[in-house]
C-alpha cells in the first residue's frame, strides 16, 4: 500500500539503507557526529567532482 503513496519499494528503500550503513561504517573513528553525516551525504548522494579541463570550452 506504501507504493501508491511514495512511490518507493522496499527494494530501493533497503538500497539506500546499505549505502548508509556502509557509509557509516567508514565513518568510524570520525571526532563528531557532523563528519558521519557528511559522510552519508557523500555517499547516497552520487555527486560528480569531475571539473572540465578547459574552462573556457568546456565539453
Amino acid at each position: 500500500m506504501r507504493w501508491f503513496h511514495s512511490r518507493m519499494t522496499n527494494a530501493m528503500v533497503e538500497g539506500y539503507n546499505s549505502v548508509l550503513r556502509a557509509g557509516r561504517a567508514m565513518a568510524r573513528g570520525f571526532r563528531t557526529v557532523g563528519n558521519v553525516i557528511l559522510k552519508s551525504f557523500l555517499m547516497a548522494g552520487k555527486l560528480d567532482f569531475d571539473f572540465p579541463r578547459n574552462i573556457w570550452n568546456p565539453v
